[in-house]
């Protein structure tokens, strides 16, 4: 596929935050460490080199978890080996446990944390950096992750499970796949990826266990690693924040203080909870509360325990405890000697209200890398499209401007209407005036007979605009057809569509073409034109 590139500033896609966080505004200062720039690293391999963690026991959690690819993917081994010595670091991303790995956004998150390793590894060798996929285990919003979107259908796994999705059961899955199959099954290499996605979600598996397999199935070979942090060992490494969030509440205050000065220039993402825990214990993910009497309630439940009894138990199942999304990115610093991370816009916003709170704690905060944007179009429609005048970045915007433009580059009637239309004014305007010093009372009627006669140029107007749309019909249902291919459901095509289709059609070249061709801390869409 050929690649061409729009700037971020052209496409509407980042809200103003991000654009000056990238831009790196001055008033943004206070809420990060470093800009995302390759010039920024020494300092923050600096800085985390001076953070000590148990790395015996990452590496340990890590290998347990990745026993079942060890042996054909020596990368994966070497680089969960490597962090156990005190010169490997991280890059790592996190993301939900979508179905099929859900939009294609997921894969471009993916693909930046692994080359920006590769550029860490060029720049200073002497290192040692592993990509991470941190998997959203403990989130238990099932809607957001149960569906996908391939060839204008909408496939939805329908399960009754609740609680943390990761420990869903995926043996119920298999009519998803049974549809994947007709969408897909024509294409040269359907078989292969339906074989991918049948053996991950095998029966009776976990959607965590299913999750890890297919991301792995696509990236072992680049040596990425998949963790599940819902694991009692790693919990335990964050029982200081557990304990203290659990005491003292510190997060809701600081967050809240450094949101408002936030929130002076910009919308903030989250507001954080008094209490920023949930309660996570087999099927069970709900909220702790505090009541009147001081008391944790798990809402839903008829938990109850006292200040005492519930440290206690926090000191017994630490894995009990689930954080929310203020406290999540403190628990991977925790466990991770992590230099950056790679996210969304949406994801890095809120992570900008975040730098006090790790400060409190003194755990290194990372830089925020906004991950690589893509757009992926049919070579023949977009040729098309810039052989009728319009420019690259011109595919982003709404079919409405596009078609208007289109038709007042052809025969734009809009000039002639006005012309008429100010020529009606000037023609009632004397009669309007002789009336009124006639008969004041006569100046309602003339204006009324002038509404009416421009009420009918309109109506005029509205006709010669449909006569241009039937004499160019051709043309804009070729730009309605590229709009919806770009942004499907009036979202961009990165957070709608799946890969299934693409990696039916292409195979494992696709994943090749987005590692060669999305470029960490290049801020710019990449627009891949196939063949």
């Amino acid at each position: 596929m050929n690649v061409q590139h729009i700037p971020l500033s052209e496409t509407a896609f980042y809200g103003r935050l991000m654009m000056d966080y990238m831009e790196g505004n001055p008033q943004l200062r206070p809420f990060y460490q470093h800009l995302p720039s390759m010039q920024a690293f020494p300092e923050v391999i600096s800085e985390r080199s001076r953070k000590s963690l148990n790395r015996e026991l990452l590496a340990e959690v890590l290998l347990e978890q990745h026993a079942a690819w060890l042996g054909e993917y020596p990368t994966l081994k070497a680089n969960i080996d490597a962090l156990k010595k005190e010169n490997t670091f991280t890059v790592t991303t996190g993301h939900q446990l979508c179905l099929a790995t859900g939009p294609l956004y997921f894969l471009y998150k993916i693909i930046t944390t692994i080359n920006l390793c590769r550029r860490l590894k060029e720049a200073w060798p002497a290192n040692e950096y592993v990509p991470v996929y941190w998997m959203a285990s403990e989130d238990h919003d099932a809607e957001e992750i149960n569906h996908l979107y391939v060839n204008g259908r909408k496939l939805e796994w329908k399960t009754s499970q609740r609680g943390a999705v990761g420990r869903f059961s995926t043996s119920d899955i298999q009519l998803v796949l049974e549809e994947l199959k007709e969408l897909t099954g024509n294409e040269a290499h359907a078989p292969d990826w339906l074989k991918i996605l049948s053996d991950a979600y095998a029966a009776n598996r976990s959607l965590s266990e299913a999750t890890r397999d297919l991301v792995l199935s696509l990236f072992a070979g680049q040596g990425l690693v998949v963790l599940d942090a819902d694991q009692p060992a790693l919990k335990r490494l964050f029982m200081p924040v557990i304990r203290e969030e659990l005491s003292l509440q510190s997060a809701h205050d600081i967050v809240t203080e450094t949101s408002a000065r936030l929130g002076h220039f910009y919308k903030t993402q989250v507001t954080p909870r008094e209490l920023n825990l949930f309660y996570l214990e087999g099927d069970l993910r709900e909220r702790i509360v505090r009541d009147e009497q001081g008391h944790y309630r798990v809402l839903n439940t008829d938990l109850n325990f006292t200040r005492e009894l519930m440290l206690e138990v926090a000191e017994k199942f630490p894995e009990r405890f689930s954080p929310n999304v203020v406290l999540r990115p403190l628990y991977q610093e925790s466990v991770l000697p992590n230099l950056a991370y790679v996210g969304g816009p949406g994801e890095l916003a809120y992570w900008l209200q975040l730098k006090d709170l790790f400060d409190h704690y003194h755990i290194p905060y990372p830089m925020l890398v906004p991950r690589n944007n893509a757009l992926i179009i049919a070579s023949k429609p977009f040729e098309k499209f810039l052989g009728q005048g319009f420019e690259p970045r011109d595919v982003l915007r709404p079919y409405q401007d596009l078609a208007g433009q289109w038709l007042q580059q052809q025969e734009d009637i809009g000039p002639d209407i006005e012309k008429v239309r100010l020529a009606l004014q000037e023609v009632y305007q004397p009669l309007m005036d002789r009336m009124n010093r006639l008969d004041p009372t006569l100046t309602a009627s003339i204006q009324a007979e002038l509404q009416k006669a421009l009420n009918g140029l309109e109506t005029l107007s509205k006709k010669g605009t449909a006569a241009l749309k039937r004499k160019h019909e051709v043309v804009l249902n070729q730009l309605r057809t590229l709009t919806d291919k770009v942004n499907p459901e009036e979202q961009p095509q990165e957070r709608i569509l799946n890969c299934s289709a693409y990696m039916a059609r292409y195979g494992h070249d696709f994943i090749a073409a987005l590692l060669k061709d999305l470029h960490p801390l290049d801020f710019r869409m990449a627009v891949f034109v196939e063949p």
